[in-house]
């Protein structure tokens, strides 16, 4: 649906795969804006990532379960 509430969740991955964070907030689609999305740069046990290419999905998930991915890359310099 265009309005409603919708879940965003944004997953980064080592270039092994392996999921090392995952973040996630709501939308309220009646003004289509998200809040900025603020990371330590941390895993989801508390380490530094080093320096290095993360792909990431965010994935958008309207009420009725109907979900759409994207797919880049970050890049992180230390």
């Amino acid at each position: 649906s265009a309005l409603g509430t919708h879940t965003i969740s944004y997953s980064i991955y080592d270039l092994s795969g392996r999921r090392i964070r995952t973040f996630e907030e709501n939308l309220y689609m009646e003004g289509y804006r998200s809040s900025p999305l603020e990371w330590d740069l941390k895993d989801q046990y508390g380490n530094k990532l080093r320096s290095g290419i993360y792909p990431y999905r965010i994935r958008v998930e309207d009420e009725s379960g109907l979900q759409t991915d994207g797919f880049q890359k970050l890049i992180i310099l230390n």
